[in-house]
Parts: C-alpha cells; sequence; structure tokens
C-alpha cells in the first residue's frame, strides 16, 4: 500500500469519528486544566480584584436592597464605588458574579476563595476554546485545522499557565474570541440575534479592558470596507446602528461605575487606563526599566521572546503569503484583515501613547488568538504550495512533533509555565528578563517549608520586592497559621526569595548567614528558593 493511500484512509476513518475525536479533544483538555486548579497560587492582583468584587457588588445591593446587603455584608468596612480609589478599575461583572457566588457558597478558607476564582477563569478561557474552534472552522471548514488551531492557543505555556489566576487578560482574550466568533456571524447574517450577541460581548470586553474600545471601531471599519469591496456600501446599515447602540447600552448596564455620570466616568477610566499610574520597574534586557517608559520595542520583544518559535515561523508565513495574494472577501480574508489590523493597531497604540506596561506583555494577551489565526493561515498555505504528497506528510509530522514537544515542556514544568521562553528567549539569556513577576512560585516552597519544618510557628522573612501576603492565602487557614511574616529578616528562621527585583539575594555577604534548603529551576534558572538561617 503507497504512503498516500494510507494516509487517505486514515483520514477517511478520522473523518467518520470527527464527532467522536472533537469531543475527547475538548474533554481531554477540560480534565487537564480543572485537574490544575489547585497546582497556581495566588497572584499578586487577585487579592484585589476580589475585594474590588465585594465593593461593586455591595454598591449594587445597596442600590436594589440595602437592608440585604447590610445583612450578607457582616458589618464589614466596604468602599462605596464612587468614593473608592480605583473604582473605574477593570473586570467590574465578572469580579461582582464571582463574590456573590462565594457569599452563597458560604466559602470561608482564603485558599478555596481563590480555587474558586481560578475555576471560573479557566472555565472562561475552557469555552472560549470552544469558539475559537468554531472561528477556525467558519474560516477554513476543516475540522483538523480547526482542532490544531486550538492546540496552538491551549499549549502556548504562558497563556496555560494564565487561564488560572489572570483574571483580566485572559478573560480579555476569551471575550476578544467571543466577539469575533459573533462579528464573524453578524457578517454572514446582520440580523438582530447576532446584533445582540456581538453587541454584548463587545460591551464586556470594553468592561474588562477599556483598551476593548478599539474592538468596535475596527468591526466597524471592517465590515464598511467589506460592503465598498462588494459595492453595497450602505447595506445592512440600520443594523449596524442597532448594534452600536446596544454596545452602549450593555456597557453602561454591566459596568456599575458608569451608572452616575456615564460620559464623564467612561472619559476618566480611559484617560487613567491609557497612563496606568504604575511606579514600578521592569528588568528588560538586564537593565532596570521604568513603567511609565518603556522603550518602543518592549512589547514586541516579550512576543518574539516568550511565543512559542513554531507559532511565530507560521505567523509570518502567514502575514506574508496573505499579503501577496491581495483583498479578498471571503471569510478568511475577513479574520486576516480583522487579525492584522488588531495586533497592528494595538501595538501602534501603545507606543503611540507611550503606555504603561509592565510584567512582559500580559496587558496584550488579547491580540494572541490572532497571531494563531494568521499562523494558521500559514501552516494552511504551506501544504496548498507543496505540489508533492511526501512532502505535506513531512511538513504535518514535523510540525505535530514540535507542538507535541511544548505540550512535554509544560508537562515537565507544571505549574511553572508562566517562565516560559523559546529559543531567542534563552539566547537573550531568560535571567535578564521578569520571571515569576506575580510571586506564583512561592506557593510551592511555602507548601515545602510546612512539611519541612513541623512547628506551630514558622518564622519567615522574603528578599523579593513581591510581598509574601497574597502568596499566603495559596494555604490554607490551618497551614497558614502557622506562617508568621516577619519585617525584620534578623528575627527570622526563613528566607524566601522568588528572585524579582531582589538585590538581597546578590549579596554574598547576606547570603552567607543562609543555607538553600529547596529551589524550584525551571530551565537551568532558579525561580524561587528557599533558605535556613544558619
Amino acid at each position: 500500500m503507497s504512503l498516500k493511500k494510507l494516509f487517505n484512509n486514515i483520514e477517511e476513518l478520522a473523518d467518520n469519528f470527527k464527532f467522536l475525536i472533537i469531543s475527547v479533544t475538548f474533554i481531554l483538555l477540560g480534565a487537564i486544566g480543572y485537574s490544575n486548579l489547585i497546582n497556581f497560587g495566588v497572584a499578586q492582583d487577585e487579592y484585589f480584584s476580589r475585594f474590588f468584587g465585594f465593593v461593586n457588588l455591595n454598591y449594587i445591593g445597596n442600590f436594589i436592597n440595602p437592608k440585604l446587603t447590610e445583612l450578607y455584608s457582616g458589618g464589614r468596612d466596604i468602599p462605596h464605588l464612587p468614593e473608592f480609589h480605583l473604582n473605574f478599575y477593570s473586570g467590574a461583572l465578572f469580579e461582582t458574579v464571582v463574590s456573590l457566588i462565594e457569599i452563597l457558597l458560604g466559602i470561608e478558607d482564603k485558599k478555596y476563595q481563590f480555587i474558586l476564582r481560578h475555576f471560573f477563569i479557566f472555565t472562561f478561557f475552557y469555552l472560549s476554546l470552544i469558539f475559537f474552534y468554531k472561528i477556525c472552522y467558519q474560516i477554513f471548514k476543516n475540522w483538523k485545522l480547526s482542532l490544531l488551531g486550538v492546540f496552538f492557543l491551549f499549549l502556548s505555556p504562558r497563556i496555560f499557565a494564565d487561564s488560572f489566576y489572570n483574571n483580566k487578560d485572559i478573560l480579555f482574550l476569551s471575550i476578544n474570541i467571543f466577539s469575533t466568533y459573533y462579528f464573524l456571524r453578524f457578517c454572514e447574517k446582520p440580523n438582530i440575534k447576532n446584533s445582540l450577541f456581538l453587541a454584548f460581548f463587545v460591551s464586556l470586553g470594553i468592561c474588562f479592558r477599556i483598551m476593548g474600545i478599539l474592538t468596535p471601531m475596527i468591526f466597524i471599519s471592517i465590515f464598511i470596507l467589506r460592503n465598498i469591496k462588494i459595492k453595497k456600501p450602505y447595506e445592512n446599515l440600520t443594523s449596524v446602528i442597532f448594534a452600536v447602540f446596544s454596545t452602549i447600552f450593555f456597557t453602561y448596564i454591566m459596568w456599575p461605575y458608569l451608572w452616575e455620570s456615564p460620559i464623564h466616568n467612561f472619559l476618566h477610566a480611559f484617560a487613567s487606563m491609557k497612563q496606568y499610574q504604575h511606579d514600578g520597574y521592569n528588568l528588560y534586557f538586564g537593565n532596570l526599566v521604568s513603567s511609565k517608559n518603556v522603550p518602543w520595542h518592549y512589547s514586541i520583544t516579550w512576543i518574539l521572546i516568550t511565543t512559542p518559535i513554531l507559532y511565530l515561523l507560521l505567523f509570518f508565513i502567514g502575514l506574508a503569503s496573505f499579503f501577496k495574494k491581495g483583498i479578498l472577501i471571503n471569510n478568511s480574508s475577513i479574520i486576516f484583515y480583522l487579525s492584522f489590523f488588531m495586533i497592528f493597531i494595538t501595538i501602534s497604540s501603545v507606543i503611540l501613547f507611550n503606555s504603561t506596561l509592565y510584567n512582559g506583555w500580559r496587558h496584550l494577551y488579547f491580540i494572541y488568538p490572532f497571531i494563531i489565526l494568521i499562523s494558521l493561515i500559514g501552516f494552511s498555505e504551506i501544504l496548498n504550495t507543496l505540489s508533492k504528497f511526501e512532502w505535506k506528510i513531512f511538513i504535518i509530522i514535523l510540525i505535530t512533533i514540535i507542538t507535541l514537544n511544548t505540550g512535554f515542556w509544560m508537562f515537565k514544568n507544571n505549574p511553572y509555565q508562566y517562565v516560559y521562553f523559546n529559543f531567542i528567549g534563552k539566547k537573550l539569556d531568560q535571567k535578564n528578563f521578569d520571571l515569576d513577576y506575580w510571586g506564583l512560585s512561592n506557593y510551592q516552597n511555602l507548601k515545602f517549608l510546612i512539611e519541612y519544618d513541623k512547628s506551630n510557628s514558622i518564622k519567615i522573612w522574603t528578599s523579593s520586592s513581591i510581598g509574601l501576603g497574597h502568596s499566603l492565602f495559596s494555604l490554607s487557614d490551618q497551614d497558614r497559621s502557622r506562617i508568621i511574616k516577619m519585617a525584620d529578616p534578623n528575627q527570622a528562621d526563613y528566607l524566601i526569595s522568588n528572585y524579582y527585583l531582589d538585590n538581597f539575594i546578590k549579596d554574598k555577604n547576606f547570603m552567607s548567614n543562609y543555607e538553600l534548603i529547596n529551589s524550584i529551576i525551571v530551565d537551568d534558572v532558579p525561580i524561587n528558593s528557599l533558605f535556613k538561617k544558619k
């Protein structure tokens, strides 16, 4: 039997079991995700986000039923939203809903309060994988290529890790996938149903990140250009107007901060988030750079050193091949121009406005699905270009092996995917860049310490710029009660560091007073170490 005939038989067999293969794939991805819920610690931003949810819930509750709200608040001193110093902050709807669920379930232990949040964050991301498959299928009409797109997105180390605790950037990424799906549906059938779904998710995106205002602008521009191309510039104009007003309505409803003064507060939120007041520093090429004044190439560099090389290569092939073909008006061209403008305008905007950036490029994660979509166009173009069947099989096998290798790295280094660097990043030396900027790895060393030291009182100090307080919420109430944070290293028995902007750990004289008892190492680089005083 020839290789071609064997492959065709396998492909035919797979087509016969298409639904089963797709279903099993998503079940396995879900199982991998949900089984990892307890593996990730509490990120630095999470405590504030949870508190922000209660601020919004308290505001809404006092608006609807003040007596019931007072009963459930339990006398806690919760600020009034209009007076809260970060009242314009993003993600109010999600935080409010999760806070309400936490109250209804009666969860008291801080550890499980945050596991609950991780459950909903990952669920959001998991649902977006399904919609991403649907987008890919609408474009390529090929279920195997669509599944490959899902694997590319899922097997992206930093995205996977953040899908458990990053309640802003990953949720915004997911919302953009939902929005894109309904935008494609709207382009095919601009009816009321698709208009409302599109408006709802676009509004949700704006409520999560003020940069989400770019999404409807790009959607409208592409829709109008499409109509001009088919010489029907005013077709479905009423549907577009309806979607725009629906977006304004949903944004107002889902963002409590806007209720009292919608226009003024929206403009204030836009101005505040455009140049967010963050006084921290980034480690970038071995130098400390202010988050308020990062080089223009900051986000581009982070994309190039933390995205798997395969996806980048396919992205550039997809980019080149599509521009070579010129403008078309099918779904493939719509998604390409949407992806291109989303990436180009976003990166251009942060450069033009000199936006405050920190913690790598996580604030721009929402453009990542569009990078993957163009990568799939690149892969499809390679297969269409090759004339020999044997070469096509070789490329398919090669890409499968490389993708599985990324998956193996993720499995081997679980749950530290958040410090992934590709070949380029490793050549530049990942120690020259921020690693565990949220202190997530503290969780594993704190668990080690709990087992290592059986005493009821464990005095510990952190030399890192990231405090230890939020990491302690990764532990159960019983274990957390044994840990005593010390402000003075001389009074502590242990030292822990995640190496984030840590000058103490570089001081050999200071560190000579300690002995290493455990270290977490990824790609030969320590990301967290626990020391005992000699």
